[in-house]
This record gives structure tokens, sequence and C-alpha cells, in this order.
């Protein structure tokens, strides 16, 4: 599988592969509910809107889809560009779609991030961003805001009130190669943190850039991250095989 999302409301765990298929299944159980096909090529990512009627995905078949949790049909498709590792997220009113990728050009790689007007399917904004993959994107709780994480070891965060100028928090202190795997914010929307290959997680303050926390404890690099609902845990996971609290 690949990516892993939990529905908002606990019961469901929704999943992709690389023959293209997207697995429910029960949250508690384990057991597949149901499975979804129509992807073409490996789903890189799965993730429920925020009232769980609906499913997006984006998969190495260049395309985004839209479908009805409960029939499992497609209900909307959008083609993209690039073919690297991607990801993206919904804005908590269900009214935009953030995707970020990369592709090969002739003097090396080149990320890019694409704004969606969901009901339309039309693409309102995009930008070329780095020279490394961009490989996980995520909205703030209040949809103000969204997030980047890239291999070229930053956390590029865009407001979308002025959606041009992104503030820049990165590893620019740190010798060890830091490309961030995976970001998340916190449930407040005042924190965003990152999993990274330097083995140290990272929490930063939005509005000032501060660290707040490094995250001591992976052996090797940390490829998953993610906030309690209360936001008073963070969660890690890593290439060591540990899960840490």
């Amino acid at each position: 599988p690949t990516k892993i999302s939990y529905s908002n409301d606990g019961k469901y765990v929704a999943c992709g592969d690389t023959k293209g298929i997207i697995h429910i299944l029960n949250a508690q159980t384990f057991e597949v509910v149901k499975q979804i096909t129509g992807h073409l090529n490996s789903v890189y990512s799965v993730k429920f809107s925020l009232d769980d009627t609906k499913i997006i995905s984006c998969s190495r078949d260049t395309t985004i889809r839209l479908w009805d949790f409960n029939t499992g049909k497609e209900i909307g498709i959008i083609k993209t560009e690039g073919r690297g590792l991607a990801d993206i997220d919904i804005s908590p009113d269900g009214k935009k779609l953030v995707y970020c990728s990369w592709y090969m050009k002739e003097n090396g790689v080149n990320g890019f991030i694409n704004l969606y007007d969901l009901e339309t399917k039309v693409k309102i904004w995009t930008t070329d961003y780095n020279t490394h993959p961009l490989v996980a994107v995520r909205f703030s709780p209040d949809g103000k805001r969204f997030a980047v994480g890239s291999w070229e070891e930053n956390v590029s965060v865009w407001n979308l009130d002025n959606i041009n100028s992104p503030t820049i928090l990165d590893f620019s202190d740190v010798k060890e190669y830091s490309a961030v795997d995976d970001i998340v914010f916190s449930p407040d929307g005042k924190f965003i943190a990152c999993a990274n290959k330097n083995t140290i997680p990272r929490v930063w303050e939005i509005e000032t850039g501060k660290v707040i926390h490094q995250l001591k404890g992976h052996q090797k690099p940390v490829i998953s991250i993610a906030y309690s609902k209360d936001g008073n845990h963070i969660y890690t996971s890593g290439n060591d095989a540990t899960i840490i609290v």
C-alpha cells in the first residue's frame, strides 16, 4: 500500500496500491470494506473530504480522481502534469484542491504546485517550486493556508490571501541531508511539524519561523508524522521500524 489516511469520523482507513486500486478498510478490524477501481497505475495518495462523503486520489497515471464514498463511483477527474511522487489535499470547506509533484527537465528536477477549484475542476493557480521532488501537501485546519514538504530540505507555507510569497521553514543550520517526507499542521494551525531524513523531526511556529521542538529518538530517517486531535501528542514513524510518541 501507499499513503494511508483515516476518515474524519475514524471509522475507515483508505490506501492505494501499485495496481491502481483504492482499498477501504474498517478502522477497527482492518477488514476490507470495499475496493475502488479506475486508476491505470499506482495510487500515491488517498484523502477523505471533511464530511467523509467523497474520496480524492492521485496516481502515477497523471490523474486526480474524485469518488463518491458510498457508491465507489467516479464523480470527477483532473488530468495533471508530472509523474513523480505526489500528494493531494482538500480544503476544509471542500471547495479547493491542492496538488504537488515534480517532473524531469533538461537540467534536472522541477517541482510544481497546482491549486484547483474542486467544483469546476479548473486550475486557479500554479507555480514551479524547487529543484527537488515535492512529496507532501496539507491544508491548514482553517483552510487559509497550505504547506508543501520538499526534498530540497524545506517546508513552504503558502497563504491563500498572498499566495506568491510563501514562508520558508528549512534545515539550513543542519549538516545532514534533511529532505522532508511528511508534514502536518497542529490542530490549532499555529505550528507545523515535519518528518525528514536527518532522523530528527522538527516543529516550527509558523508566524515566527521559530523552531519549537526537535524530536530526538529515531536512529534512521523519519517518514511519517501526525498530531493527536487534541494537539497534545505527536506521533512519528521511521525506517528504524519504530513508532515514537
